[in-house]
């Protein structure tokens, strides 16, 4: 499959689960060609795994209030930092992102210590921003494990994604785009799990690795 189908397909639906790799170049660069082409006809909500409490410092660097050094000093920041969530090239996604005309929201909760409750907090999060915003689409950009569609076992951590907090009406409408290392560039479309397994040649990645395109097949 071509890049350029990937727009129509997106066209058919509201909700669009971006799973990638944590401390990657390209997949953010990818990223955000796919959405300037949706921008242009649609307004859109870009939904990131961040702090909700950092959301405001976030929007003070984007809006230029305040620099990259005094924005990453954020306690707010730390974890993201620390796993690479949040970088240079993520910082530059968003600036693009917001330059266009994206509205970033963020979704995490700081204040959940028990990390059991990390995705059914930020499914939590992600329809409140649905029932308070209505635009033409919702962008949620997570680590991969977090965009699956069905809870899993990876050695002795079980995930629960937020998929599975969801109501199906959301589901329903629901597409993910899921990013996996590969020795050169392809992209497959599976229509009955509505699910888009991009693989992408990454020449650095900064953070522990899972592969999920096995789980998506």
């Amino acid at each position: 499959m071509e890049k350029e189908q990937i727009k129509k397909i997106i066209e058919k639906y509201r909700y669009i689960f971006i799973g990638e790799i944590h401390g990657t170049k390209e997949i953010p660069n990818t990223t955000f060609d796919i959405v300037k082409q949706i921008v242009k006809e649609n307004k859109i909500i870009f939904c990131l795994e961040l702090p909700q409490q950092a959301e405001e410092v976030l929007y003070a660097y984007l809006s230029s209030k305040i620099n990259k050094k005094e924005l990453l000093s954020s306690k707010y920041l730390q974890d993201a930092i620390f796993d690479s969530r949040i970088n240079d090239n993520i910082l530059l996604m968003y600036e693009r992102l917001y330059s266009a005309g994206v509205v970033l929201k963020c979704l995490e909760n700081y204040e959940i210590e028990n990390i059991d409750y990390r995705d059914q907090e930020m499914a939590k999060k992600f329809l409140n921003i649905i029932k308070e915003n209505r635009v033409d689409k919702y962008f949620v950009y997570v680590g991969g494990m977090h965009a699956l569609d069905k809870s899993i076992q990876i050695k002795n951590f079980k995930i629960n994604p937020i998929n599975i907090y969801l109501p199906q009406e959301i589901r329903d409408n629901l597409l993910v785009i899921q990013f996996n290392r590969g020795k050169k560039e392809e992209i497959r479309f599976y229509k009955k799990t509505k699910i888009i397994n991009y693989n992408l040649v990454l020449k650095e990645v900064k953070a522990n690795y899972v592969n999920y395109s096995a789980l998506k097949e």
